[in-house]
């Protein structure tokens, strides 16, 4: 039997249409059940057994050589002077960073950043305002310059530049 349109007219299209939308809305559905599924995941591999790293403002993602860096710009409330780091933006296009206070020229952290030009190594920029923000990542640093022990300061070149707002 066809199905008639709002006039009355038949059109034999109607269903095809209709159950094209339908296939459409699942399979939109099915994206966001699979999209929600990764984060879960995601989620999952974050758990409480590795946040610790997260924590101290670097995340080492050893199997993929990257390490992720958190940053928080306003650090007067909240934060013990020893863990206050001196982390800013010079440009949009470069950042100073200072270490965790265990990492120098000597440690394999300090060298991991030193030596990331060769020991495939990859760094991601994360930087929020203030404590309780949301981190924004600025995506890719690589090694401009470095100097100090424990802390180290190691000045980031950014390639896509800062908002003005994160500096």
């Amino acid at each position: 039997m066809r199905d008639r349109g709002p006039a009355g007219n038949r059109d034999p299209g109607l269903r095809g249409r209709a159950q094209g939308a339908l296939l459409q809305r699942r399979a939109s559905s099915s994206a966001q059940a699979r999209r929600s599924k990764t984060c879960s995941r995601v989620r999952a591999s974050l758990s409480a057994a590795r946040r610790a790293p997260f924590q101290a403002g670097v995340l080492p993602l050893t199997s993929r050589k990257t390490e992720l860096l958190f940053v928080t710009l306003d650090k007067s409330e909240g934060y013990h002077d020893r863990i206050a780091y001196h982390d800013y933006a010079i440009s949009a296009e470069r950042f100073h960073w200072q270490t965790q206070n265990s990492a120098g020229p000597d440690t394999p952290g300090g060298r991991r950043y030193l030596e990331s030009s060769t020991n495939g190594w990859q760094f991601q920029l994360f930087v929020r305002p203030r404590k309780g923000d949301a981190y924004r990542a600025c995506g890719c640093v690589t090694l401009d310059s470095a100097e100090g022990d424990r802390p180290m300061s190691i000045v980031w070149n950014l390639q896509t530049p800062l908002p003005v707002r994160l500096f």
